[in-house]
């Protein structure tokens, strides 16, 4: 909408003219602006000088037209400007009104304002203009004294400047709740509004001898109505003028040569008037859209006069503009589409889109007629003088450039290709924001790319249109669609060649000589492109610059124009035999084409081999026909098992010794093609003036009927291999028949192993040994040690041995044997793995691997029990008291599954615990087998408080059989040593005498730091009568030990039970002697003597 004067981009408003001082102006027109803001039309104030009547266009007389020679045309340049800008439809005559004024004063006032008013009446003669005298009043009215009162003044200058009473005003304040103010601006917006519609009854009532002048009076009425607006009325003249235009002939004529030119001008005034109207004033986008379509309908293809058909595509390409930056304006209002064959016609990229193409038609018309764009052009020093017809022809110098002449300086003046762009751009961006919240739309927007970098290229911006057109490439190769690719490659080529980029022109003509786009590819175009690849290479330019010694391009599926096929003679071989590689090369350029030289590149480097062109190896590849190549080799007895060709290098040299690498994947030959459907489908387009096609932005989908030829996805690249057969080793290791399945925990164990020939000649045998776990694994502890010498092995960074052991030579059927020495300080499965590396007699080295499981086990076991004296040692078999002595019952088992030789048993105990007594040490060597246990018990006395500690071990000194002495340290369980709070001892007599008193104490021990309660009950439900109290509570001091003294009376003799005795602990609520521990009291009868015992 740039290239529209502002009259026609905004909606008008009637136009009221200002006169008078500026201060008061000042005054009072904001306060009029203010309060007309809420009414609709608005009024659009201009603020003048007195001077400004002068300005004021005349209004013609009807003779001096009729004289005037007739000029054609249908819509004057100016008469928007004029009836926007200069002609008023209301003049506000400003004056100030001083009441206190002298009589004689007034008079001179009186008179001044007359005539100015007779002035106005003058200048705006014929216009149907009113005037409106406005007087402010800036002082309160003065003493009666000074003359007459106000309304007296007012009479008097109303009848001297022949004003009716509605034409003067009197305002004494200016705010907005003034009622002199909301009246003054009612009758200001009244006569407004009356202006513009005596006009329009006026433009009706004259005559419309042509339908060009009928054309202008509906345009006038329309634009008087919109004035008012009267949205109904205005589109009803508005389409009445459009439907006479599309009446009339678009052929130019001598007589009006710039006819074509002038309808298409106004048809572009009025379609931008119906299409803002029906979208922000009716709201109804579906008749915006129809009427768009109407008008490209008449106008797209109305080209005109051919020396001038970019004006015509400059002009198509507005309209689509213009409608796009519409619908972007209203997308605010989220206008319905009810009615709309596709939601997408509200989408302003669509119409940038078009925009977009039709500004490329405009460059490529102007580059056609010479008319392209030249940043040193200029239109300075030319004197154009406007047509005053819209759309017609400007008036240049008779000494200057003829009317062709100045289009054509006028045209190169501007940059089509950025004007492309900039659409193009504003299209993708309103596409990725459609985008964001819809359907993807993939296709459109590689068009876009494709678009962009065409038009970049011819903006000169090489850079940027490699970018984008690379982009645009990578998305159409992805979707097979070749012609679109053939298309963006020879768009590349041409970047390449305007940046003399030697190496992507090279890389772009090989991907354009490729098979895949052949069919898009003319023959004869195809020829061309070879030659200008080999003048390129062979004849570089001293600017184009190739520093390399040599360049590599990869003929790989964007580039496949040669293919290569291999396949061995065999698919197994064994090493040191000769097998055939036959190679077949087969060339998809347009003519025959010589290497230099062609090397053949394997899997092992040591088999490549290169072939150079001459004598023996004739190198031209023919066009389409296969080329067979053998080539010879020896498999070497070293390196994989499996030997495969990789790719096959073409060498071409130009002149200077540089070379130019064509690589090549090699594939299995006669590989099927497969055939598949084509990804894309066909569309059909039917957007009026917008294209055809999958590129086009309409979305009608039907099946595609053709199918076209591919490649699979998993076919190619793979190349022809050979598998390398090795020796295998006949030979076979095996463990001993007698040897152990298992080891013992720190006992050196000889593991016997036999290695037997078979048929093979065992020669310059060696072999290593592996151990799993290995010794880092198990904390740096030595596992495989030397048999000799009982020293362990040599170790590497990982832990494993670093010898290699050399074996004696063995004849076939012949066996030898093998002692290794393992030794595992921790329980665990062991693996050890042999690998064996012989020569048989035909000197192929093969190697043997062998692995065998050993299970590492402790050879003795400990169990151990804890007995002490503690109230609930049943719930705590492991805790003891400091101070009281326990027991500690230990059995030590064998688990070794063989019979071991015990040389010495003995404990060590630390210095938590003092030994007593120890029952069950050995010191001289006793055989134990497998199952039979032995027995220590040792009474030990808690020193310390303890936690979940062991507090000794059991040393065991042993050896198998013919074997090595090993000590073995087992752990006693863990235990805990616990103080107790309270601790009760019970002094019973000797013996009893029947029907005698025997005293039994209770000594009850406080080993805290403060004073316990301790409650103390005696049964007397057994056979002693109880003497005293049976039942007592006693506070005990810190440290004290309090002793309780019960007396028993036996009542018969004979081993009698004591009184059950209970002692709790208050504050704790503990017991602190079980209530199930009794204790027996021999009682001898009444007349028992000493003498008679003795």
């Amino acid at each position: 909408m740039e290239a529209y004067p502002s009259e026609l981009r905004e909606v008008p408003c009637p136009l009221v003219a200002a006169l008078g001082p500026k201060d008061i102006q000042t005054r009072i027109l904001p306060v009029l602006r203010s309060v007309n803001d809420e009414f609709i039309p608005r009024i659009h104030f201009t603020s003048a000088s007195y001077e400004h009547r002068f300005v004021f266009p005349a209004k013609k007389e009807k003779a001096e037209m009729a004289k005037a020679p007739a000029k054609t045309g249908i819509l004057k340049t100016r008469w928007l400007k004029k009836h926007h800008e200069l002609l008023p439809s209301l003049v506000l005559l400003f004056y100030a009104f001083e009441p206190r004024l002298a009589q004689r004063d007034w008079a001179i006032q009186e008179t001044v304002i007359r005539d100015e008013v007779e002035d106005l009446r003058r200048n705006l003669a014929g216009r149907d203009c009113k005037i409106l005298l406005v007087l402010v009043q800036l002082l309160d009215d003065g003493p009666p004294s000074n003359g007459g009162n106000a309304d007296e003044r007012l009479a008097s200058l109303r009848k001297r400047a022949e004003l009716d009473s509605k034409s003067v005003y009197l305002l004494k304040e200016a705010s907005r709740t003034s009622p002199m103010i909301i009246k003054l601006e009612r009758a200001i917006r009244e006569h407004a509004i009356e202006y513009y519609k005596t006009q329009a009854k006026r433009v009706k009532k004259a005559k419309k001898p042509s339908r060009a002048i009928a054309v202008r009076h509906g345009f006038k009425v329309g634009h008087y109505y919109e004035f008012r607006r009267h949205t109904v009325k205005m589109l009803q003249h508005y389409e009445g003028a459009y439907k006479a235009l599309l009446a009339m002939p678009m052929t130019s004529s001598d007589a009006e040569p710039d006819a074509h030119t002038q309808i298409k001008a106004v048809a572009e005034f009025l379609h931008f008037k119906l299409v803002y109207h029906h979208i922000f004033s009716s709201h109804n986008l579906k008749l915006a859209i129809d009427q768009l379509h109407r008008h490209m309908k008449a106008f797209s293809r109305a080209v005109g006069p051919l020396d001038r058909a970019y004006e015509h595509w400059a002009w198509v390409s507005r309209q689509y503009h213009v409608f796009g930056q519409l619908l972007l304006e209203a997308q605010s209002l989220k206008l319905s589409s009810a009615g709309v064959e596709s939601d997408m016609y509200k989408e302003p990229y669509l119409y940038f889109s078009a925009a977009a193409k039709y500004a490329t038609w405009r460059r490529k018309a102007a580059a056609k007629l010479g008319a392209s764009f030249d940043a040193s052009a200029t239109t300075d020093g030319v004197v154009v003088t406007p047509s005053a017809f819209v759309g017609g022809d400007p008036t240049l110098p008779s000494g200057g450039p003829t009317l062709a002449e100045w289009r054509t300086r006028l045209e190169t003046c501007v940059p089509q290709a950025h004007l492309g762009i900039r659409l193009l751009e504003l299209a993708t961006q309103y596409l990725v924001h459609y985008q964001s919240n819809h359907m993807p739309r993939h296709r459109l927007k590689n068009r876009f790319l494709l678009r962009l970098g065409i038009e970049r290229l011819a903006a000169n911006d090489y850079p940027q249109a490699r970018i984008d057109l690379s982009r645009a490439k990578l998305a159409y190769s992805q979707e097979r669609w070749w012609a679109q690719v053939s298309q963006v490659l020879k768009q590349l080529l041409l970047c390449a060649f305007y940046q003399r980029d030697t190496l992507s022109y090279l890389d772009c003509t090989l991907q354009l000589l490729s098979p895949k786009v052949e069919e898009f590819v003319p023959h004869a175009e195809r020829l061309t492109l070879l030659d200008g690849f080999l003048h390129a290479w062979m004849t570089p330019t001293d600017d184009e610059v190739l520093p390399e010694p040599s360049y590599e391009l990869a003929l790989d599926r964007a580039r496949p124009v040669i293919y290569c096929g291999v396949e061995f003679s065999s698919t197994e071989a064994y090493v040191c035999d000769r097998l055939t590689l036959t190679l077949t090369l087969e060339s998809s350029l347009p003519a025959p084409l010589t290497m230099t030289k062609i090397a053949v590149v394997f899997s092992d480097d040591r088999y490549d081999q290169m072939l150079l062109h001459g004598d023996e190896w004739d190198l031209t590849l023919p066009s389409k026909a296969p080329t067979t190549l053998s080539l010879t080799m020896t498999l070497l007895h070293d390196g994989a098992s499996m030997l495969q060709c990789h790719e096959v290098r073409f060498v071409l040299e130009n002149p200077r010794g540089q070379s130019l690498i064509l690589v090549a994947r090699t594939s299995r030959p006669n590989v099927h093609i497969l055939k598949r459907r084509n990804s894309l489908v066909a569309w059909d387009g039917v957007v009026p003036g917008m294209g055809m096609g999958a590129g086009s932005p309409s979305f009608q989908r039907s099946k595609a009927p053709e199918l076209l030829y591919d490649e699979p996805d998993d076919v190619g690249d793979v190349g022809s291999f050979v598998t390398i057969l090795q020796p295998r080793a006949h030979a076979r290791l095996d463990l001993d028949v007698n040897a152990p399945t298992h080891v013992l925990v720190n006992d050196l164990t000889t593991i016997p192993l036999v290695l037997s020939s078979l048929d093979d000649v065992v020669d310059a045998a060696t072999y290593r040994i592996v151990c799993e776990p290995s010794s880092a694994t198990l904390l740096d502890a030595h596992l495989l040690y030397d048999v000799g010498t009982k020293a362990p092995l040599a170790l590497d960074d990982v832990g494993q041995p670093t010898d290699v052991f050399a074996l004696a030579s063995m004849a076939p059927q012949t066996t030898q044997r093998l002692d290794i020495g393992l030794k595992c300080s921790t329980p665990c499965a062991l693996t050890v793995h042999v690998m064996v590396q012989y020569t048989t007699a035909v000197g192929v080295t093969v190697s043997l691997d062998a692995s065998f499981e050993f299970g590492c086990k402790e050879p003795l076991a400990l169990s151990a029990l804890l007995h002490a004296p503690f109230p609930t040692a049943r719930l705590a078999p492991y805790v003891a008291t400091v101070g009281r002595h326990v027991h500690l019952y230990a059995t030590l088992s064998s688990v070794a599954l063989m019979p071991l030789e015990i040389l010495s048993i003995d404990a060590s105990m630390t210095d938590d615990v003092a030994v007593e007594s120890l029952v069950g040490a050995v010191s001289d060597g006793f055989a134990l087998s497998d199952g039979d246990q032995h027995s220590l018990v040792v009474r030990l006395v808690p020193r310390a408080m303890l936690a979940q500690t062991s507090v000794g071990c059991v040393i065991v000194h042993w050896r198998r059989p013919h074997g090595d002495v090993v000590a073995s340290t087992l752990p006693l369980p863990p235990m805990t040593f616990v103080v107790s709070p309270v601790s009760v001892d019970v002094d019973v007599p000797a013996f009893g005498r029947e029907g005698h008193l025997a005293p039994l104490r209770l000594h009850t021990t406080n080993h805290t730091h403060g004073v316990l309660k301790v409650q103390v009950k005696l049964s007397n439900d057994s056979d002693f009568l109880v003497s005293g109290v049976t039942e007592c509570t006693e506070e005990v001091l810190p440290g004290e030990v309090l002793t309780s003294t019960f007396g028993l009376i036996p009542m018969q003799s004979g081993h009698l039970k004591l009184p059950k005795m209970e002692v709790l602990h208050v504050d704790a609520n503990e017991w602190i002697v079980s209530v199930d521990e009794r204790t027996e009291l021999y009682v001898v009868p009444a007349n028992y003597t000493a003498e008679i015992a003795a």
